[in-house]
């Protein structure tokens, strides 16, 4: 999360809330949020899908 809060320049707040909501690719394994880091960065290329 705070790698992708760092790439991002948002708090980590800004990215669960962007996950839970859909926004960004992550899920939550055990009470810790996870970002695959090829999701994100495929997500920053804009080539993300659901």
């Amino acid at each position: 999360m705070e790698e992708a809060a760092a790439a991002l320049r948002v708090d980590i707040s800004d990215v669960i809330e962007a996950i839970r909501g859909g926004a960004l690719p992550g899920n939550e394994l055990r009470g810790h949020w996870r970002i695959n880091s090829a999701d994100l960065e495929t997500w920053l290329k804009g080539a993300w899908r659901q």
